[in-house]
């Protein structure tokens, strides 16, 4: 089963994974179709301040990123396509062009239509730049309950049920307003942020991952928005990602060239962790439901300990567990050791999220003392009395800048 190295979301270029992409935008109609079909190879994590670093380490067609790690040409698109550097180079894909969004958003019906099929072809990243839109819909501050100053652009995207989409929007120039949000709404209602949410996590620099799952075929609306005053350039990626095709694609953990559970790599695409391997270890990538570990629990009640890593800033784990009705999920996070937390380490967040893996129930808090490390424990009932069916836990860092963390996530699934 292949499985790829733990990387950070910089590390996951539009040009390293397959799938279906963005084609054209002509007028309001995409016409053609261009997909993706990319190898899975990912720089090791280095640091950098030139593009010069990066070719030096690792060779041509290598770029100093937005978050200063070196990545692929095919990863970072400067703002000025044209720009003689390394993107010439052959590793390096040019854009195929700007994406024209809408500047605003009061009738799905009028905005420009984004028409995908699964297919395996060349890939690279289109550009969208709301520098020109206006600020006229914070559709993004109503989902999330913050505010968002930037300018916003939309284009809508026609879904068939169950059909798996994922989505990332990366910044095109760096600069603390570089910090682009994204969203995928059934509506322009900001109040409809159900069943698919929003992706404003990792902060200047930073890529913004979604997947979507559509429950029926439907036409969605995509929001690029952003914290920042005014709008910025973005390279923006859409993709179909195809479970069982033995491709490992952006959103999947594993692809094992089947859709069957209980072999370590489930229906989804996405890791099990197996009951006969104590403490279990994550697999990466697991950052939203589609690609969460699937945590074994045999009889449907009992504990696990799951050991892992949060790769510094905007790096996400989220584990799914099965409980049965009237059941109750506890957690705590402890050291790499199995200890308590001391001070000094990691903001760390842990959340307790519903069936659909968007819908945050509650979240854990430190237990006091010494120790900074967050637990959902028995005296938080947003945990308990839950309805028959599979929930996520999901560990997280902030937005700003922090080491990396080892850490142990014990669980307890009980029963009613």
């Amino acid at each position: 089963m292949l499985r790829p190295a733990k990387t950070s979301l910089s590390e996951r270029p539009a040009g390293a994974l397959a799938g279906a992409t963005i084609a054209s935008l002509a007028g309001a109609t995409i016409a053609s179709l261009a997909v993706a079909a990319c190898s899975m190879s990912a720089l090791p994590k280095s640091e950098c301040t030139s593009d010069d670093q990066c070719v030096n380490a690792f060779g041509s067609g290598t770029l100093c990123g937005p978050d200063g790690y070196c990545v692929r040409a095919s990863d970072r698109v400067d703002a000025d396509p044209s720009a003689p550097d390394a993107r010439a180079t052959p590793d390096a894909i040019p854009p195929l062009g700007p994406i024209a969004l809408a500047d605003q958003c009061t009738e799905p019906a009028a905005l420009p239509v984004v028409a995908l099929s699964p297919q395996t072809e060349v890939v690279t990243a289109y550009r969208a730049d709301t520098s020109e839109l206006s600020d006229d819909v914070n559709l993004l501050g109503a989902c999330s309950g913050d505010s968002f100053g930037g300018n916003d652009g939309f284009f809508r995207v026609t879904m068939q049920q169950d059909e798996r989409w994922h989505l990332y929007a990366t910044p095109s120039r760096v600069g603390e307003d570089a910090d682009v949000s994204l969203y995928v709404l059934p509506s322009c209602d900001g109040a409809a942020c159900q069943p698919f949410g929003f992706a404003d996590s990792c902060g200047p620099g930073g890529d913004e991952h979604l997947t979507v799952i559509p429950p029926q075929a439907m036409s969605v609306v995509v929001g690029v928005d952003s914290r920042g005053d005014g709008g910025l350039p973005v390279n923006l990626t859409v993709l179909i990602p195809q479970c069982g095709n033995g491709v490992l694609e952006h959103s999947e953990t594993c692809d094992d060239g089947d859709t069957s559970d209980g072999d370590g790599c489930d229906s989804m695409c996405r890791a099990e962790l197996k009951a006969d391997t104590e403490p279990a270890t994550e697999v990466e990538v697991n950052e939203d439901f589609a690609s969460a570990n699937v945590v074994e629990i045999p009889g449907g009640a009992g504990s696990r300990v799951i050991t892992g890593t949060l790769d510094g800033r905007c790096d996400f784990d989220m584990f799914a567990f099965t409980v049965p009705s009237g059941g109750a999920i506890r957690a705590s996070v402890k050291d790499a050791n199995g200890q308590a937390c001391e001070v000094g380490v990691p903001s760390i967040g842990l959340e307790l999220r519903d069936r659909n893996g968007i819908n945050v129930l509650g979240a854990g808090t430190a237990p006091g003392g010494d120790n900074p490390c967050p637990a959902i424990d028995d005296g938080d009932t947003f945990a308990a009395g839950l309805d028959a069916g599979t929930y996520y836990l999901r560990l997280g860092t902030g937005r700003d800048p922090q080491n990396a963390f080892a850490y142990q996530l014990a669980v307890e699934v009980s029963g009613p």
